[in-house]
């Protein structure tokens, strides 16, 4: 170890001495100040993710330059000969003289201190990605300082040294490039083998098994090629060219497998302060305990862009080997995306046992209580997708069409693919066709009437719902009576009225007659409460529901005839209601009916007791078809609402008005979220999982204008020439001497 030590101290006495080096520290010092500037500073974020990933582009240039001259200089000077004939090993002496370009990087490094306390006294900085972001800092240069070793030792002229350490380090970067524009397996490969890929993850203030050993690896590997160069020059090698490839690939070659072997291991610390990279432990014990079989997730994301989706899908993998991980770009893989019916980034489609859950931007992003901040509810939504397919029975949406409802797939393509995302199958039938409703449907939808109900058309409806089937109820405008959706409504405890709905105060885009209702806390409306969502319902006819709470129905809900109704959407006070007509005059009357208007109701029914969805669906499929009960009433006793007493339990939900689930009207504002919180309100789909959501804060700083211009000369302009007029001093000392 003291020849190590003789070598080290040496070394690391030339860089102090030499000009270049100041030069070179103050190249870093104004190039990484005014990232540090540019990214913190001006922009009012107190993180040095900015800094990191933009000088870590500067250490392409100035690591080549800085190590060019650790063994090429000694064959310039000749003293290669003497040194490799002392009593000193060759790999003391390649160890000796990284360590010395490693000592004088860290202290760079420290030179960088300021940032941070500029960030603690001004800001509220995040500690883990700062402390993250310098270990990999460090980390990255000392692997790049290791690449520019090995290329000192293949020369002795100096700029060929630097050029080539430059080209083997820019091969590094652009590895994730190639990585990205393959594609698939191969370019996974690519991307692990970039040193910059394994950069990111530090600055997002995680320190994983992969990443440390990836660059320990390189730096073990590069100084081997170095030690082994060494060994050839001092015994007079013959070594061939071809030889020399071949150890290079042979280096590569172990490096994937390095890559590959470290990827399985799952040890990790994270340091960010929402804990973005790790798993709770509900989502644990879901990986553990509950998968029957292969679990696969599909994240659908853009190439580049700082999304925690990745993460998270990721961390899955991580945590069960049964867990299967892609990362896609839609755009480089459309087939795939329109596969699956993706129309988002950050969109993750999971599948288990054949079954499909699609998850959408909008059920993984949420506003924070603070306004500013973004809730990331990923892990919530995909382990609670995991346990809906490994525990949930198909459910089945059947439209009902032959009464000038929506019955065009064009225009309810996107709702199709949203259900069958969210596990729902869909179809058309025609009741006055089939003379019933569709075997294992769990909900019935209609989708704006425009004729009536045919009398046995509607007793079938009466008997589905009776027997414990959920009514999705979509009515529109119409200028003719319609009695029979009427009847059943008001077998609902809801009113059809006869009136347009016009709400100048809450009107999207101006149009009066299009309102953004008032959301009423109910469980359908509650998560969009929460993320500040509206719902937008064109050309809407008002409703009347009866006084909430516990009534008769009339039978509606079973043999006890009780029902609860409760308000979802209201109107504002202004508005008023204008006779339903083909040209519709906007003039408030004073015989015109004044608002509130409740625009849709959520009707709940006594349920005796619950029952399998496969033993309702065969019951309601019975009493629909007019089968009839041990009671001869046409419901079997046994069926949910037979019995005096029970649980409440979804009915149906009315809503007056169906454009909004047609076309593009389904992705305005809250629209999908509406129905599809509807649909799920009604099938009994209950939260099976509840994991508190990571909240990314950003960190601030606030610095007035004479603060950001103090910051500017400071560490981009004194600092700079403070170093260069140390190299200055030292050059003259020298030339003196």
């Amino acid at each position: 170890m003291s020849g190590l030590w003789t070598i080290y101290r040496k070394e690391l006495r030339s860089f102090l001495v030499a000009p270049l080096t100041y030069v070179l520290v103050g190249i870093f010092l104004v190039l990484g100040g005014y990232f540090f500037w540019v990214t913190v500073v001006t922009s009012g974020i107190a993180s040095l993710a900015g800094f990191f990933g933009n000088t870590a582009i500067v250490l392409i240039f100035l690591m080549p330059v800085l190590t060019m001259r650790l063994w090429s200089e000694e064959e310039a000077k000749g003293t290669a000969e003497l040194l490799l004939t002392s009593p000193v090993s060759l790999g003391q002496i390649v160890v000796g003289k990284y360590l010395a370009a490693v000592t004088l990087f860290a202290g760079m490094l420290v030179l960088t201190a300021g940032y941070p306390l500029v960030l603690y006294l001004f800001g509220d900085p995040q500690t883990g990605p700062l402390i993250a972001g310098y270990i990999g800092f460090l980390l990255l240069g000392a692997a790049f300082i290791a690449a520019g070793m090995f290329t000192s030792t293949l020369t002795d002229n100096q700029v060929i040294a630097a050029v080539t350490g430059f080209g083997i380090l820019l091969l590094l970067w652009l590895l994730q490039w190639a990585g990205d524009a393959l594609g698939g397996g191969a370019g996974e490969v690519l991307r692990n083998l970039s040193a910059i890929t394994h950069f990111v993850s530090f600055s997002d203030g995680l320190l994983a098994a992969p990443d440390v050993i990836y660059y320990l690896a390189v730096i073990v590997g590069f100084l081997l090629l170095a030690i082994r160069n060494l060994g050839r020059r001092l015994w007079r090698s013959l070594e061939t060219g071809a030889q020399s490839v071949l150890l290079t690939a042979a280096l590569v070659g172990i490096l994937v497998v390095v890559n590959i072997l470290a990827a399985r291991m799952p040890w990790q610390l994270d340091l960010s302060a929402e804990g973005r990279f790790t798993l709770s432990d509900q989502t644990k014990q879901v990986l553990r305990e509950q998968l029957p079989g292969p679990v696969e997730i599909t994240a659908f994301v853009r190439t580049g862009d700082d999304s925690p989706v990745p993460d998270l899908v990721r961390a899955y993998a991580k945590a069960s080997d049964r867990v299967q991980v892609s990362i896609v770009d839609p755009l480089r893989e459309p087939s795939l995306a329109q596969q699956y019916g993706v129309q988002q980034y950050d969109t993750v489609v999971v599948q288990q046992g054949g079954r499909t859950r699609k998850i959408t931007p909008d059920s993984l992003y949420t506003l924070a209580s603070d306004g500013f901040s973004t809730e990331f509810n990923g892990e919530q939504a995909i382990t609670r997708a995991i346990l809906e397919l490994v525990h949930e029975q198909d459910r089945k949406v059947a439209f009902l069409i032959g009464h000038g409802e929506v019955a065009s797939e064009d225009e309810l393509a996107s709702l199709f693919s949203d259900l069958e995302g969210e596990g729902y199958s869909t179809e058309f039938f025609n009741l006055a066709e089939t003379g019933s409703i569709p075997a294992a449907t769990s909900v019935v939808a209609v989708a704006g009437p425009q004729s009536d109900l045919g009398a046995q058309e509607l007793d079938v409806l009466r008997r589905f719902v009776q027997a414990g089937g959920k009514l999705l109820l979509l009515l529109d405008p119409v200028t003719r009576a319609l009695p029979g959706w009427e009847s059943l409504a008001g077998q609902l405890g809801v009113q059809v009225t006869s009136h347009i709905v016009v709400d100048p105060e809450r009107a999207a885009f101006l149009d009066v007659l299009s309102p953004m209702p008032e959301l009423l806390a109910h469980p359908i409306t509650n998560p969009l409460i929460e993320r500040r969502m509206e719902v937008l319902l064109p050309r809407s006819v008002g409703l009347v529901v009866r006084e909430e709470g516990a009534a008769s129905g009339g039978g509606a809900a079973g043999a006890p005839g009780e029902i609860k109704t409760s308000a979802l959407l209201r109107t504002s006070s202004e508005a008023w209601g204008e006779k339903i007509q083909q040209r519709v005059q906007v003039r408030k009357d004073p015989e015109d009916p004044v608002g509130p208007f409740i625009l849709a109701v959520a009707v709940e029914g006594r349920v005796a007791e619950p029952v399998t969805d496969s033993e309702a669906a065969s019951k309601r499929s019975s009493t629909a078809s007019g089968g009839t009960g041990a009671d001869g009433s046409g419901q079997d006793a046994s069926q949910p609402g037979a019995e005096s007493e029970g649980e409440w339990q979804p009915l149906a939900v009315v809503v007056g008005n169906s454009t909004f689930i047609r076309g593009q009207f389904l992705n305005l504002q809250g629209n999908r979220d509406f129905l599809l919180n509807a649909l799920n309100w009604l099938t009994g789909r209950k939260s099976l999982i509840s994991i508190r959501p990571k909240v990314f804060k950003v960190p601030t700083i606030a610095l007035t204008p004479r603060l950001v211009w103090n910051t500017f000369y400071a560490f981009v302009v004194i600092m700079p020439l403070a170093s260069l007029f140390v190299g200055g001093w030292t050059w003259w000392r020298r030339r003196a001497l």
